[in-house]
């Protein structure tokens, strides 16, 4: 049974939080969320405190300083993090383009 990622911010969040704006279509850009919160978020936070925020996030009841950890810091760690981790991507691409053509 494949359990389904947690995806604490969305493509529209980004879009709307970074230069990438709605040039980018999100299909190219959504698989870097997990990523960005497995790799970047989770290590920054520590798993106990990663996991608390997706449990209250997933149960919809994240209050207090654990809310406003979430909306001042998280979100935007993750949203530029994911715009970033995007952008390195597209740089490789065009450069293997570049050596192999």
């Amino acid at each position: 049974q494949k359990i389904m990622a947690t995806y604490l911010i969305t493509s529209e969040e980004i879009r709307l939080n970074t230069p990438m704006g709605g040039n980018v279509d999100s299909d190219k850009f959504v698989n870097f969320i997990n990523d960005v919160q497995v790799l970047v978020l989770e290590n920054v936070l520590g798993t106990k405190l990663f996991n608390k925020i997706i449990t209250d996030f997933n149960a919809g009841n994240l209050a207090g300083l654990y809310l406003q950890m979430f909306t001042d810091y998280i979100k935007p760690v993750l949203w530029h993090s994911v715009c970033t981790s995007m952008w390195r991507k597209m740089q490789k691409l065009h450069l293997w383009k570049t050596l192999t053509t």
